[in-house]
């Protein structure tokens, strides 16, 4: 009665859900980990269309149905005389006739109505194959897919959705160096953009981003120079944000000066070309220096990273990277005379081992010890003494050894 094309139903139905399958199929690994832990989203994008392709269906079989019970058969002639033979037969043939017209009029209807469901399931079939392939076939779109809802709650208060954000992050770790990671590092410096330029913007918001940006690239080696370049260049923009009023303390400083420290210390162990590194540690070092010039109050925290970077670099055979440390500790030392506490240890500390490096490095400390001596709100024994206990109990031990070295073997100039 219904008359359904039970196939090419089937066909469309089986298409709808396969073609989500598929594309989540042949997604990478951890691209497929991303979209699974929202996987109500996909569930909507793959299963609206097979409920609206059922509802499409039966829309067509209550038309053909309705059709039919509205059929009624034709109304009952008149009592009459008694029909000849002839009359019999001319009348039997003509309700043969008008059954067989009814039965093609009623077969054109159903025809009619299946061809336009057919039609409708293959439009909705394409738009729901599309869309799916759009949103999940490349990852470049996935990741877009991702940041909407933390970009939706920047643009609400200017804050980030951390859990949201974890998700990038996660995603960022798990892919491969280069332009895959690249993805997730522009992303996170678009969100940058937007919570830097936010009116509720206070100065405490980029903290999760920035550990973010940390976890992604100190997590898998070999490192690829252009993520490193990039990640420097988003804690840059935050070094330069000024504060709201003077008197605010930006806290996310204070994160992006610690992970300027650790991506340049993760640069020097993941990066293989000495080139990038050295141009990479001359970069971060200089943004530190020049944050400074925004939050003079950060003087202690930049020293220190300065001093890690150093002795990071002097680890890794990296000496300029070294020296361009040190002389940024030099600089910081002659801009905050009479120079002292932790700022005169870490450049002490750091100076030691370049004493401790050969007779060559032994006389450029003491050519830039000299020329600074007069910066130090101690005597330069004293100052040294200060150092080498300080290191002492922050459980520096070599550091603290150098400067043992180094106060009992340096002359006087």
């Amino acid at each position: 009665m219904l008359g359904m094309p039970y196939d090419a139903i089937a066909t469309f139905l089986v298409f709808i859900i396969g073609v989500p399958a598929l594309v989540i199929q042949s997604m990478d690994e951890e691209v497929r980990r991303a979209v699974m832990k929202h996987p109500w989203a996909l569930v909507i994008r793959a299963g609206s269309p097979f409920i609206i392709a059922l509802l499409i269906v039966f829309a067509a079989s209550a038309i053909i149905l309705l059709s039919a019970s509205g059929e009624t058969p034709a109304a009952p002639t008149p009592a009459a005389a008694a029909p000849s033979a002839a009359e019999q037969i001319l009348t039997a043939v003509e309700k043969q006739m008008a059954l067989a017209q009814d039965d093609q009029n009623s077969q054109n209807k159903r025809e009619q109505v299946w061809s336009i469901t057919i039609i409708l399931l293959a439009l909705l079939t394409t738009g729901a194959s599309g869309l799916v392939l759009y949103e999940y076939g490349m990852r470049d779109r996935v990741i877009a897919g991702l940041m909407k809802p933390v970009l939706k709650h920047v643009q609400k208060d200017g804050q980030l959705d951390e859990q949201a954000l974890t998700v990038l992050v996660e995603l960022g770790e798990q892919s491969q160096p280069g332009e895959d990671r690249q993805m997730i590092l522009n992303t996170l410096g678009e969100l940058t953009q937007q919570i830097r330029g936010n009116r509720f913007y206070r100065g405490d918001s980029l903290e999760p981003l920035i550990d973010g940006l940390k976890n992604i690239l100190v997590s898998v080696p070999p490192g690829d120079p252009k993520n490193f370049r990039t990640a420097v260049g988003i804690l840059q923009e935050i070094l330069m944000t000024p504060p709201a009023s003077p008197e605010q303390r930006s806290s996310d400083l204070f994160y992006a000066i610690r992970a300027l420290s650790e991506l340049s210390r993760a640069a020097l162990t993941h990066i293989e070309q000495a080139s990038e590194i050295e141009h990479l540690v001359l970069v971060c070092t200089g943004s530190l220096q020049t944050a400074l010039v925004f939050y003079p109050a950060a003087t202690t925290e930049v020293s220190q990273a300065l001093f890690e970077i150093g002795i990071a670099a002097m680890g890794k055979k990296q000496p300029l990277a070294a020296i361009a440390a040190l002389d940024k500790l030099f600089s910081l030392v002659e801009e905050n005379e009479p120079a002292s506490g932790e700022l005169v240890a870490d450049m002490l500390g750091l100076a030691s081992h370049f004493w401790a490096g050969g007779e060559t490095a032994r006389q450029y400390v003491e050519a830039r010890l000299t020329s600074t001596k007069g910066d130090l709100e101690q005597t330069r024994r004293k100052a040294l003494q200060a150092a080498r206990d300080h290191c002492a109990q922050t459980m520096q031990f070599e550091t603290a050894d150098n400067l043992d070295k180094m106060m009992a073997g340096l002359r006087k100039i």
